[in-house]
């Protein structure tokens, strides 16, 4: 897990994004009855104009809106949770692994779920292409 903490950067739709990868250890969860170590993932977006778009780099580590604690049933790739309260509950499902041996490059998959939209939801009505994109769904990620 040591390898994929730091500060990792990509272009993506004419948005910059910057991650924030870091370890936590001997947490207790609540559901498993465990104490775990595990990852959590803190992002910041900018598009062309320097504009920030998403921060979340700031939130304290218990409230990080990406967070995992294991690999993927045998395959070499960290599964983690996404939930984003200030986009009216957007969810889905992160997988990372490197792509080499030098763990510089890290694969990036982001799988939305489904997301049920409320009237009161900022972007509700809105189509597709207009609705808030934080995040990539397939990117490679360059450590800094």
């Amino acid at each position: 897990m040591q390898d994929y903490t730091g500060t990792w950067k990509t272009t993506w739709n004419n948005k910059t994004i910057y991650l924030n990868i870091s370890k936590v250890t001997n947490r207790y969860s609540e559901g498993l009855y465990v104490y775990i170590d595990y990852l959590i993932i803190k992002f910041k977006v900018i598009d062309i104009n320097n504009n920030i778009l998403f921060d979340n780099m700031n939130l304290p580590g218990d409230k990080a809106k990406i967070e995992g604690v294991n690999f993927k049933g045998g395959e070499n790739k960290y599964l983690l949770g996404y939930g984003d309260s200030d986009l009216c509950g957007k969810w889905g499902f992160v997988s990372i692994n490197f792509t080499d041996q030098t763990k510089t490059q890290l694969k990036w998959v982001y799988s939305e779920q489904e997301n049920w939209l409320e009237p009161n939801c900022f972007y509700y009505g809105l189509p597709q292409d207009q609705r808030p994109e934080p995040l990539p769904y397939d990117a490679i990620f360059t450590k800094q």
